[in-house]
């Protein structure tokens, strides 16, 4: 209808009609004509709200005239409203039968409402009437494309582009449709291209454009087409929101959450809800970043990111009862959880012991490892199931490893390596008071710098004792916490490393993903995860013959064997020993685990169970974080009741953070007992350090032989047990046989102390040989001329 002459505008001015458009644009009546072409006028100009009220004028004045249904049809299409379109071009079509542009924009509309198949009928009847239709050929492609036709849409893309060669929108929608659809960012990219090449102002070609470079690591590049595009529409959300991903790659977190509160402010984008957490998180705002995370999940509840993010922030924080909360409200009903949240949920049900809701989730961890969709985190998480196939494990190591090769831009050639000792590198965020530190700091300690010059790329902020030990022995330390996958990988390269070994796997804090632009000639695996990388761009994976079977072949990289042991952690502080068991002043035997809680797998609970059982008066002490949450005790005390284990046999103790008081609760324990399917590594060797007994069942693959590994290394064979009966016969023996255990104890500290695990010097001789045999590489002298 046409507003009376008081009422407000259609143009949402606030003004009355007489005063705005009534005035301005309409003609005197019975013009029709004038009509028609100022509403054509306005069209062509982009003032659709202004050409919709002209049309209606038009339409008011000759209700059935063809021009001004066709003009309210595209008036109402500029203005997305689908529906309306369609009501008035379908009555057009009931008196023009045989109009191809007529068909060919009904056919866009009833894509765009979903109507793929009618749409392509009309743009097939379109392209009768006029083959040389370009629009046709375009939204045939648009409706072929909605159908899930990705290869027809193609080809109708190219048709466009043939009959109307300068148009920059067929370009643009042909490199949509690649990268959306085919995962052919190359041929995308340069459809964008070409469409700046014919319209270099063309927006959403430098949105696109400046995208695929984000994700290619193209941060300069990137960023110079962005700020085109947000040069020209400021308001568009997704282009502020990866503007601030460009700030967040760079680690410019100021800059990047003032980029995600504007898309924010603009459109209420939801991706930036989650951005913003990320860039809040890594500037230290933990409140603010678990707001931005919910916000994210408030609008979308199986966002993987966002709750992952939250999670991992959670329990980042010790807040362990907060993150099992949040997982008890999102998997209330097991067959309502999204998949895709499922290998998060699953992290914390381990962590907190919930073996029976991680059962019920099972279906769907299983269905998602064998998606080849699991992050780094996820595929960690996979290795504290006992459920899964190790073949299943292994095929999501390896979907991870094949999408990160393939998401890597290449470097530039490598130039041929220099005269000199060869360049080591190693690469970790742990490089502190972790596990990883107090194998690592003796390693570069103890490097023959004639032979090889060291280089530790430190993905951490600050650092301890442990860091300044690292670092006073390395030839370089180098910070990496700020730089961008890309912007470490070119690091890396311009440094000229030879040999680059990273510590972290799919550890938090990992940097593999920088290493897929292969930015060392050789790149290699050790230490600080204990599964195959699943990337074809990690060369070796440095091990012994007792933490690798033989036949093990469920790992990419080639296996590098050091003859003794593939551990070395020096010593760790001498700390008091009283002679003798605990179990002499207490009257029973308390047995232990210091592990984490994920490694409380159904099999480690069962084995455990057996062995208390078979003691009856004993205690089992379990010291770990999280442990003293009410949450976790509840969940134990449940699990072990079912197999026969009342409460109070259970000693459960959470964490400390003091390293002295932490090995000193060692002297409380008369013998340590590992878990299944991922073994102690640290808790073993500490355990054995304070002479500790560690009662060990071997699997068959690494994650299940490390405590194996190391008892054969330390020479102490009588707690290694080949089945779950001798298991429980060993513990069942010690237990009994207090003089047998004091014995046992005292000699476990002094084999260790002069085992390869305390011997330094021994263990780098070792490392370094058979990484120089293995590879091939040799230090090279520099020559004089004469």
């Amino acid at each position: 209808m046409i507003p009376g002459r008081n009422d407000p505008c259609p143009c949402g001015s606030g003004r009355k009609y007489k005063k705005c458009h009534g005035a301005a644009s309409l003609p005197s009546p019975g013009h029709a004509a004038d009509l028609a072409q100022e509403a054509r006028r306005a069209l062509a100009n982009g003032a659709n709200r202004n050409a919709l009220t002209l049309a209606l004028a038009l339409r008011k004045r000759q209700p059935d005239h063809p021009e001004a249904i066709r003009l309210c049809g595209l008036a109402h299409m500029a203005l997305g409203d689908w529906a309306q379109a369609r009501r008035e071009l379908e009555q057009l079509l009931k008196t023009v039968h045989d109009d191809a542009a007529l068909h060919s924009n009904l056919g866009l509309v009833l894509t765009r409402l979903g109507r793929a198949e009618e749409a392509q009928r009309h743009c097939r009847r379109a392209l009768e009437l006029d083959p040389q239709l370009a629009d046709a050929h375009n939204n045939l492609a648009q409706a072929l494309a909605a159908a899930g036709r990705h290869d027809e849409a193609v080809q109708a893309y190219r048709q466009a582009i043939a009959h109307d060669p300068r148009n920059a929108v067929f370009r643009f929608n042909l490199g949509a449709l690649l990268q959306s659809s085919g995962g052919r960012p190359a041929q995308a990219e340069q459809c964008y291209r070409e469409a700046l090449a014919i319209d270099p102002r063309f927006s959403p070609a430098l949105a696109a454009l400046g995208a695929i470079c984000l994700g290619s690591g193209r941060l300069d590049e990137a960023a110079g087409h962005l700020r085109a595009a947000h040069a020209l529409d400021g308001r568009d959300a997704q282009v502020l929101n990866n503007l601030g991903v460009e700030r967040l790659q760079r680690r410019d977190y100021a800059a990047a959450i003032e980029r995600f509160r504007e898309a924010i402010r603009v459109a209420d984008y939801r991706p930036a809800y989650a951005n913003l957490g990320v860039a809040l998180e890594n500037s230290g705002d933990l409140p603010g970043a678990a707001a931005a995370y919910r916000a994210t999940l408030a609008r979308d509840a199986a966002d993987r990111v966002s709750f992952r993010n939250l999670v991992t922030l959670l329990l980042k924080s010790r807040d362990i009862e907060a993150a099992y909360r949040l997982v008890l409200e999102t998997c209330a009903d097991a067959r309502r959880l999204p998949a895709a949240l499922a290998p998060c949920v699953a992290q914390v049900l381990q962590k907190a012991a919930d073996l029976d809701r991680l059962d019920a989730i099972r279906p769907l961890l299983r269905a998602e490892a064998a998606s080849g969709r699991l992050e780094q985190d996820e595929l960690m998480a996979l290795n504290y199931d006992d459920s899964l196939a190790e073949r299943e494990i292994f095929a999501a190591h390896e979907a991870w490893g094949r999408r990160a090769a393939e998401s890597a831009a290449p470097l530039p050639a490598v130039a041929a390596r220099r005269a000199g000792r060869l360049r080591l590198a190693y690469l970790s965020p742990d490089l502190r008071r972790h596990s990883v530190g107090y194998f690592v700091r003796n390693l570069v300690a103890q490097h023959d710098k004639s032979r090889f010059e060291i280089v530790c790329y430190a993905n951490l902020r600050g650092g301890d004792d442990i860091t300044e030990a690292i670092r006073r022995h390395a030839d370089r330390f180098e910070p990496v916490h700020d730089l961008p996958d890309r912007a470490l990988a070119e690091k890396i390269r311009g440094d000229g490393i030879d040999v680059l070994i990273d510590l972290a796997g799919h550890t938090e804090g990992s940097r593999l993903r920088a290493l897929a632009a292969r930015p060392a000639p050789l790149q290699v695996m050790y230490l600080g995860y204990p599964n195959t990388s699943g990337a074809p761009f990690i060369d070796y994976w440095i091990s012994d013959g007792h933490a690798h079977r033989d036949d093990d072949a469920l790992h990419l990289e080639k296996l590098l064997r050091l003859p003794e042991s593939f551990l070395c952690f020096g010593a760790f502080d001498e700390r008091p020993r009283p002679a003798g068991a605990p179990a002499q002043r207490n009257g029973y035997v308390t047995f232990g685990s210091f592990n984490t809680l994920a490694k409380l797998s159904r099999g480690t609970l069962a084995l455990w169970a057996a062995a208390l059982r078979a003691v009856p008066a004993s205690r089992l002490m379990i010291k770990a974080r999280g442990a003293g949450s009410a949450a976790v005790r509840a969940n134990l005390v449940e699990q072990f009741g079912r197999l026969g284990v009342a409460a109070e046999r259970l000693l459960l103790a959470d964490h400390v953070a003091d390293p002295a008081s932490h090995l000193d609760r060692y002297n409380d324990v008369d013998l340590a007992l590992d878990a299944i399917p991922y073994n102690g590594t640290t808790t073993t060797c500490e355990a054995l350090w304070m002479g500790v007994p560690v009662i060990t069942l071997v699997g068959d693959t690494h994650r299940q032989r490390t405590s194996y590994s190391i008892l054969k290394s330390v020479g102490l064979e009588e707690t290694i047990a080949h089945d779950a009966d001798e298991f429980v016969a060993i513990a069942r023996r010690l237990a009994a046989d207090p003089a047998l255990l004091g014995e046992l104890r005292a000699r476990t500290a002094a084999q260790i102390r002069r085992s390869i695990l305390c011997d330094a010097p021994r263990f780098v001789r070792q490392f370094e040989d058979a990484l120089v045999g293995a590879i091939g590489l040799e230090p090279t002298t520099p020559t004089m001329s004469r």
